[in-house]
C-alpha cells in the first residue's frame, strides 16, 4: 500500500532543492532569489542542521546514490526506506559542513510509509520535536536547505503553492515543529505516523545491509499450508514441516511464497545417502561452475536438545563447513532430504561413541527399520519430512555423479517449482 498524497487543501508543498547534493558540489547556485539566505532558525545550532545528506555505497565502496534525512531524535534519522534498501553501508554529512559521519545501521522501519530509521555518528540535541497535528490550511510550513556556502535557508511558500518535495525532506511550521517527512512516491508520512514507529523502534541497531532481505509483503500462515510440492525434472516429491521448529517453517514458507527454490538445482548428491539443493548460485549454473556456497544471503540459529532427527525422508538445513561458518550456523535456504540406509545396533553402539552421541530407543529403532543418517544428529536442523514420493529422491540419489568431489550430478537435476499445497 502506499502512503496517499496530501492535496493542496490539506498540506502547503515546498520546493526542497535535493540538487544541492549535486548543483553545490559543481558550484551551482543557491535558491532563487525570492527566498534569500539567513541565519539559522533558533531552534537549530549552525553546526547542527535538521538535515542530513545519506550517500549510500555498495560491497566494493562504489557510490549507489544518495537521499535526504530528517532528525526525528538526537542520534537518528529519518529517510526513504526504498532508497536505502539494497546498499551496502551509508555515511552521512550535515548540510552545514563537510565532514562525514558513519551510518550505525537501522533501529526500526516500515513498509507502508517508506521509511526507514537510521543511527548516525552525528547527534543533534537541537533535533525538531514531532507535531502529531494535522497541517491546517491557515498554517506557515517550511522546509530547510543550504546554499554553496553551508548557510541554512528557510524557504517558505504560500497557501496553495505546489512543488516537488525531495524524499527525505522535512516539512516543519514557524514553531520550528517536523510536521512530515516526505517519502520517495512524492507523499508526505505525517508526524503521527514517525511518532508511532519510534515508539516501536529497537534500542539496538541493525546493519544497513540487513535491510535487503527484508519485505513488506504478507506471508500465508502456517495454519493454512498442509506442505508442498516439489517438483523436479525426475519426478515429484511432497513434504512437510515440523511446527515446533518455527524459525525454519516459517522462513521455509517465505522463501517457496517468494519462488526462491524455483530453477535451482539439486547440486549434491551423496549416494543413496541424501541429496541436496536450495543454493542461489546454481540457477544459471553452466558445466564446471563452482557452485553450492550460496543461500539466500542470511543464516539460521542450530537448535538445542532437537526432538527431530535424521530418519529415512527426514528434510534438514545446511550449513557450510566451519571454517567458513565460524558461528556454527545454518544456511538460510539450502537444505537436504536424507535417503540413508538402515543400521544395525552394533554400528548405533559405535557412533554414539566416536562421535559423542545419545540415540533414544526410538532414534535406536527408527534407524535399525526405517534409515537415515544418525551422525548427523545434533549437528544440523530436521524441521521437515518427505511425505510422497521417496522413490523419486532415491532415483535423484543414484544418477551418475562428477565434479572435483564427485557429488554433483552429470546430467542436471532441477527443480522446476517448489510451491505450497494449501489446507
Amino acid at each position: 500500500m502506499k502512503p496517499s498524497t496530501p492535496t493542496a487543501k490539506s498540506v502547503i508543498l515546498l520546493t526542497l532543492n535535493i540538487l544541492l547534493l549535486a548543483s553545490c558540489a559543481n558550484g551551482g547556485s543557491a535558491p532563487d532569489a525570492a527566498t534569500k539566505p539567513r541565519q539559522a532558525p533558533n531552534f537549530y545550532t549552525q553546526d547542527a542542521g535538521s538535515q542530513l545528506v545519506v550517500t549510500l555505497f555498495d560491497p566494493t565502496g562504489g557510490k549507489m546514490g544518495q537521499t535526504m534525512a530528517t532528525y526525528v531524535d538526537g542520534d537518528i534519522v529519518c529517510c526513504p526506506l526504498s532508497a536505502v534498501r539494497g546498499a551496502h553501508h551509508a555515511k552521512a554529512a550535515t548540510l552545514t559542513e563537510g565532514d562525514s559521519y558513519p551510518v550505525y545501521g537501522f533501529t526500526a522501519f516500515d513498509f507502508r510509509t517508506d521509511i526507514v530509521f537510521l543511527r548516525v555518528g552525528k547527534r543533534n540535541n537541537s533535533f525538531s520535536r514531532t507535531c502529531p497535528t494535522p497541517i491546517a490550511p491557515s498554517d506557515t510550513i517550511f522546509g530547510i536547505s543550504a546554499n554553496t556556502e553551508g548557510k541554512i535557508f528557510k524557504t517558505t511558500l504560500k497557501q496553495g503553492q505546489k512543488a516537488a518535495i525531495a524524499p527525505g525532506a522535512g516539512v516543519f511550521d514557524n514553531a520550528g515543529r517536523l510536521r512530515a517527512i516526505a517519502n520517495a512516491d512524492g507523499g508526505l508520512v505525517t508526524a503521527r505516523d514517525i511518532d508511532s514507529l519510534l515508539a516501536r523502534q529497537t534500542t539496538q541497531h541493525t546493519s544497513v545491509y540487513d535491510l535487503r532481505l527484508k519485505t513488506g509483503r504478507q506471508y500465508i500462515s502456517h495454519t493454512k499450508v498442509a506442505g508442498f510440492l516439489v517438483r523436479t525434472t525426475m519426478g515429484n516429491f511432497k513434504i512437510r514441516l515440523f511446527d515446533d521448529v518455527p524459525e525454519y517453517r516459517d522462513n521455509f514458507i517465505k522463501l517457496v511464497s517468494d519462488h526462491y527454490y524455483d530453477s535451482l538445482l539439486v547440486h549434491r548428491v551423496l549416494p543413496s545417502f541424501l541429496i541436496q539443493t536450495g543454493a542461489a548460485d546454481t540457477k544459471y549454473a553452466k558445466p564446471g561452475d563452482v557452485i553450492g556456497w550460496q543461500g539466500p544471503g542470511y543464516t539460521l540459529p542450530i537448535i538445542d536438545n532437537q526432538k527431530h532427527f535424521h530418519k529415512r525422508a527426514a528434510v534438514a538445513a545446511s550449513k557450510l563447513p566451519p571454517d567458513r561458518n565460524p558461528q556454527n550456523r545454518c544456511d538460510g535456504g539450502q537444505f537436504y532430504v536424507v535417503c540413508g540406509r538402515r543400521f544395525s545396533s552394533a554400528e548405533l553402539d559405535k557412533i554414539a561413541r566416536e562421535d559423542h552421541k545419545t540415540f533414544t530407543p526410538a532414534q535406536r529403532q527408527a534407524y535399525a527399520t526405517v534409515g537415515g543418517a544418525p551422525h548427523l544428529d545434533g549437528d544440523y536442523v530436521v524441521f521437515g519430512e518427505v511425505t510422497q514420493g521417496m522413490d523419486v529422491v532415491d532415483a535423484i540419489s543414484r544418477v551418475e555423479l562428477t565434479g572435483d568431489k564427485g557429488d554433483r550430478p552429470v546430467k542436471e537435476v532441477r527443480i522446476l517449482s517448489l510451491s505450497l499445497i494449501r489446507k
